[in-house]
């Protein structure tokens, strides 16, 4: 058993959460581990087992793509590794059922698992005791941390400043603390940015005319190749598409309203996604902005009337495959991946009554996407179900 313990294969595991923290807290946590293992006669490094996970969260183990390969490498025979390096238990996870379940992973495939501060290590008696301890600190610190950012949001919402990234026509502006450090700040206030304030006035004009869908209107700016917005999302695909207009054409800040808390996002614990849900509109922060506007309130009215007469006329949209009776009817939708993009894949074009298409919908709906194949629909469906048949 000694001289097992003398001779260690090394992983190294690595994480920082999100902007908040500096990305060189991955160069740090791995000096740190490797001055660990650097402790320990004939402990070395398997260099190409040293995994890092960038702007990760560790309240969840969704996109924790280092982690899934450290797991599985500690599953292949024979093992690449016998111990995993890791700088601290909150880089495993600030989930506590999350974390605990980790290590039984690890240990049950005969990984150890080696903490640098605490000093913990898998092996050691009333080593799950002790995570637990600490496991437990770190998810009390995430959420406590969590409390005091949005608390701290509010407060910037009710003095005037934004929270969060600048909604398309604006641009974000430190205002600097003069009586603080060189890099304090006493928020984040907006700036309109007038050649995309000039846009945004022009789409609320085009839909207020009656003469241009939301679809219509977002070929439009792709045709005269206005630069989009940024994606809702990290890493989606920067275009306009009818959701975006529909999002531009809701927005209070154009008419110089901030209203913000009004939905909030929490982790589902069957799936380990997070999901955002609506707030009540008396939990809401809401804040006069004069300087913010954009969009003159007889034309605010006239685009809400607008979609109000749209909603009241058109097909209602439910989510799902209960959306529309017609839609219960395409297998595939959402099934299939875009190889280009890796969105995914939907119908496209046409009704129930003619031709239906599958296709990219990244491409059709927002024109970010160079993938311009499509498949009818009985095609694909002749294809995929073949196998199937007995």
């Amino acid at each position: 058993m000694e001289n097992e313990q003398k001779r260690r294969r090394c992983a190294i595991y690595t994480r920082y959460s999100s902007d908040l923290q500096r990305a060189t807290s991955i160069e740090d946590q791995e000096r740190q581990c490797r001055e660990e293992c650097a402790k320990h006669d004939g402990w070395t490094i398997v260099e190409e087992w040293v995994m890092r996970d960038r702007a990760v969260s560790g309240r969840s183990l969704v996109g924790r793509d280092a982690l899934n390969a450290l797991k599985q490498g500690a599953k292949l025979k024979p093992r690449p590794f016998d111990c995993v390096l890791i700088d601290d238990t909150s880089r495993l996870g600030r989930n506590l059922p999350d974390v605990l379940r980790l290590a039984e992973v690890f240990q049950h495939h005969g990984v150890t698992l080696q903490f640098v501060c605490p000093p913990l290590n898998s092996d050691q008696p009333h080593f799950r005791e002790l995570l637990m301890m600490k496991g437990w600190m770190d998810e009390q610190h995430s959420i406590a941390l969590a409390a005091r950012v949005r608390r701290g949001q509010a407060g910037s919402v009710l003095r005037g400043y934004s929270a969060g990234s600048a909604s398309y026509g604006y641009k974000n502006v430190n205002d600097p603390n003069p009586n603080g450090k060189s890099d304090s700040i006493l928020g984040v206030r907006l700036e309109i940015v007038p050649e995309q304030a000039q846009v945004v006035c022009r789409i609320y004009e085009m839909y207020a005319s009656g003469d241009f869908s939301l679809d219509r209107i977002a070929q439009t700016l792709r045709a005269e190749q206005i630069p989009p917005p940024k994606g809702p999302r990290r890493n989606s695909l920067r275009g306009w598409s009818p959701d975006g207009i529909a999002s531009i054409l809701r927005n209070k800040k154009y008419i110089g309203i901030n209203e913000w808390g009004r939905s909030i996002s929490s982790r589902n614990p069957e799936t380990g996604q997070y999901e955002t849900r609506d707030r009540p509109e008396s939990e809401w922060v809401k804040n006069d902005n004069p300087q913010w506007r954009i969009v003159s309130n007889e034309l605010w009215r006239q685009v809400q009337q607008q979609i109000e007469r749209k909603k009241h006329f058109g097909i209602p949209k439910l989510g799902g495959l209960d959306r529309t009776k017609r839609s219960r009817t395409y297998l595939f939708s959402g099934l299939l991946r875009c190889g280009l993009c890796g969105g995914p894949i939907n119908i496209v074009d046409g009704t129930a009554s003619t031709t239906v298409w599958y296709g990219c919908p990244t491409r059709r709906y927002k024109g970010a996407c160079s993938n311009s194949v499509r498949i009818r629909r009985d095609l694909l469906e002749e294809q995929c179900n073949e196998p199937l048949r007995f």
